[in-house]
């Protein structure tokens, strides 16, 4: 049996143990392989016995044929020498030539087959063998066949066993790398979360900073802002004080309502009352602006009408509105200066002894309302104070009205606030209009039920949106007996 040393080059991947199990047997099968390609060499050279003798009987002619000082390489070549040159030799006419060769011609084919025949019969000698061993030696012929082909299938199918699991470890090592990769991209965004995430805990704390220090300000603000509301809060009651009591109201005018309705805790809207002997004067003053500006001015009208009414005694409104006009302009110095701040006023006289109502008026009209029958009073078309294109020579007048005996009337004292608040289905003004006939509608019922009417249609009408103005209405019921009110 013949030795063999096999070199293998294993990759440098890494081989699962499956792999050399594989490769173990498949080198096993290799050895046994190579044992029964031994035998099956051995047995062949009994064979070669049989073609060496052929090849040693066939040198005599080859010999012959190398003292015929001829070239061929083998006895079939010579044969056809032979019979060419006899054949040319015929052709030519040369019939001893042709002869000769044909000669040698058949002497050769007699020496191969004499040859041949020896050889034959040399070769049954050799070969002769019993049945028993030709059956043997089919049956070896058959097992080696088998065996090698049994080998052949093995060495197959461990080869594409080995292929398949070299596939499958090719795919693993890549869906390895595809995971290194994923995870060093995991990694790679692991690492940018982590810094998004820090940066977005340096922007909280930042923002944690700044809420606190807003919330430092809002604090402080609101803490401005409630000292600014309880000052408010006070002016207001300040306000309250300087403007008639309930207590003085119902002494002079017995029957009546006033609905005052600030627009920011402090009004620039206010009421004025005074009464000397058999003459009440009642007045609604509308300063310029709301809240505290608009307060302020309502402090100056009021310092203001105190001094013209009580102090000089006038008691004609006309001449009160001109008084009261000069003493605005004078007090803002709005001569020199570029103040336009002003007032629009209703102011009403009544006599109790000669039943009359004079009225004089900066812009607001005055309601009265005999017999079902309403009737405006309108003043003029210019306010108290601020800009205006007569300048200082305004000149506002005065109307008379008598009151109608045994009758009992309704006069009406206001702003231009409560019709000009917006609000209602389609977000407009109350107007002029629906606020006459809503004081039409209600004039005949008690005064506190008309403040309280005035009051509520006025918080439906504005729903959810701001109050625009301040809002003031006075209601004086004039009664038909010989004391008047």
């Amino acid at each position: 049996m013949g030795e063999y040393i096999c070199f293998y080059t294993i990759p440098t991947f890494k081989i699962s143990k499956n792999i050399k199990k594989l490769i173990f047997l498949f080198f096993s099968f290799c050895i046994i392989s190579n044992y029964i390609s031994a035998q099956i060499k051995g047995n062949n050279t009994q064979f070669s016995k049989i073609y060496q003798t052929k090849l040693d009987t066939n040198q005599l002619l080859v010999k012959e044929a190398l003292l015929q000082k001829s070239t061929p390489q083998n006895i079939s070549e010579l044969q056809k020498l032979y019979k060419h040159i006899a054949e040319t030799a015929e052709e030519k006419g040369d019939f001893k030539e042709a002869f000769y060769y044909h000669k040698l011609f058949r002497e050769l084919s007699d020496s191969l087959y004499a040859a041949e025949t020896a050889r034959l019969k040399q070769e049954l000698l050799i070969n002769t063998e019993t049945p028993q061993e030709i059956a043997n030696n089919n049956k070896e012929l058959i097992l080696q066949t088998q065996i090698r082909n049994l080998f052949i299938f093995f060495s197959l199918l461990i080869l594409i066993i080995a292929f398949f699991l070299y596939r499958i470890n090719l795919q693993r090592a890549k869906a390895n790398g595809r995971l290194v990769e994923q995870n060093t991209e995991m990694l790679q965004q692991k690492k940018k979360i982590t810094e998004s995430q820090k940066a977005i805990e340096k922007k909280n704390r930042l923002l944690e900073l700044q809420n606190y220090e807003i919330t430092l300000k809002n604090r402080e603000i609101q803490t401005q802002n409630q000292d600014v509301k309880d000052s408010i809060e006070y002016a207001q009651r300040i306000q309250a004080a300087m403007l008639p009591s309930s207590e003085t109201i119902q002494r002079i005018l017995q029957e009546y309502f006033v609905l005052l309705k600030p627009k920011d805790i402090v009004s620039g809207d206010f009421y004025w009352l005074h009464q000397e002997e058999d003459k009440i004067i009642v007045a609604a003053i509308d300063c310029t602006g709301h809240g505290v500006p608009g307060a302020f001015m309502s402090l100056i009208a009021k310092q203001l009408l105190d001094d013209i009414i009580i102090q000089h005694n006038m008691t004609e409104p006309a001449d009160i509105l001109n008084a009261l006009h000069q003493k605005i302009r004078l007090a803002l110095n709005q001569a020199e200066s570029n103040n336009k701040d002003g007032m629009d006023m209703t102011l009403c006289l009544i006599d109790k002894k000669k039943r009359t109502l004079t009225f004089a008026g900066a812009y607001n009209p005055m309601v009265v309302i005999q017999n079902g029958e309403i009737d405006i009073i309108k003043g003029d078309s210019f306010p108290i104070g601020g800009w205006h294109f007569q300048g200082s020579k305004r000149a506002f007048s005065q109307q008379e009205v008598s009151l109608l005996p045994d009758t009992d009337a309704m006069i009406y004292l206001y702003s231009d606030g409560y019709q000009d608040q917006f609000g209602g289905e389609e977000d407009r003004k109350f107007m002029k209009s629906r606020f006459r006939k809503l004081l039409l509608s209600i004039h005949q019922k008690p005064m506190a039920e008309q403040e309280d009417i005035l009051n509520k249609t006025i918080e439906n009408w504005k729903g959810s949106n701001t109050q625009v103005d301040d809002i003031l209405v006075i209601g004086v019921r004039l009664q038909a007996k010989d004391n008047f009110v």
